[in-house]
């Protein structure tokens, strides 16, 4: 099965949505100490998925279960940093955030 996880060149980013919305059920997620996934489906967060490493399943992720298609979850995965973030001013226009799919 595919692991998931934030790349390297990623590892600074505030928010990071992992590629394809469509993950193999029992897929592999790493969520590093200092940040969590959201979980989307169709703009609605579904759930939060703690750091450690888990299994892409409904057994011990309940919440998955309205994302399911077939043998696989259909849903976006954002990563989200949740230590201080410091150095970036917030504020302006927001033209340059782009969803990169």
């Amino acid at each position: 099965m595919p692991t998931i996880q934030r790349p390297n060149e990623a590892a600074t980013d505030l928010f990071w949505r992992a590629g394809d919305p469509f993950f193999p059920i029992n897929s592999q997620l790493v969520v590093g100490n200092d940040e969590c996934i959201v979980v989307m489906l169709n703009g609605t967060p579904l759930g939060v998925v703690p750091p450690g490493t888990h299994w892409l399943h409904p057994q011990p992720l309940p919440f998955l279960g309205p994302a399911i298609v077939g043998a696989d979850i259909r849903a976006e995965l954002w990563f989200v940093k949740t230590s201080d973030y410091r150095g970036v001013p917030f504020g302006g226009p927001l033209g340059s955030v782009i969803d990169p799919a």
